[in-house]
């Protein structure tokens, strides 16, 4: 951020990646994590269309519009390496997963449920809402990298450090809009 250490004025994302972790955490393969990383990014998407449909600055409507259109992507990247692990039950599809099924609400990339997320930001200003979508995207960032270290599969190794690299990249463009709020 602009300014250094001296400019820091208290943002810190609280908790989450150890909710996102204990959500992995369930899985006991590597088809589970993908799916699970799919819940996680479909609960995002739903958050940032809502977000982009409630705003009234055009440029942070097309920030937002553009990351749900990247969570999007991402389930696509994801959905395709689920095939790939999946053989026997690929034809139901990663929303017909014992998992995607049995997940209790729909969890963000942040650890935070959707319905809460979506109730926290009624009446938020646009500076609110940014900073909280860095916390969300940070702990993205730290979740797949963190996935990436520990798994093993050469071809989900590459599909985890995308999806860390995307997520840096969708982090960058919300601190440079936040950035521009101060």
């Amino acid at each position: 951020m602009k300014g250094g250490i001296k400019a820091w004025n208290g943002l810190k994302a609280e908790g989450y990646p150890e909710v996102a972790m204990n959500y992995f955490g369930a899985a006991a393969s590597t088809e589970e994590l993908v799916v699970l990383a799919w819940l996680l990014e479909e609960a995002t998407r739903k958050l940032y269309r809502n977000i982009s449909e409630a705003l009234r600055d055009q440029s942070l409507i097309l920030l937002f519009h553009d990351l749900a259109q990247g969570e999007e992507q991402h389930k696509s990247v994801l959905e395709g390496l689920y095939m790939e692990f999946a053989a026997g039950t690929a034809a139901a599809g990663i929303e017909g997963h014992r998992l995607s099924q049995s997940k209790g609400g729909d969890l963000t990339e942040g650890g935070v449920r959707l319905d809460e997320a979506l109730q926290w930001l009624r009446g938020r200003k646009e500076r609110d809402i940014l900073e909280f979508a860095v916390s969300l995207e940070a702990n993205a960032y730290d979740r797949y990298l963190t996935m990436w270290r520990l798994i093993e599969n050469e071809r989900s190794k590459r599909v985890f450090e995308s999806l860390f690299r995307a997520e840096k990249q969708h982090l960058e463009r919300l601190i440079e809009a936040f950035e521009g709020t101060l």
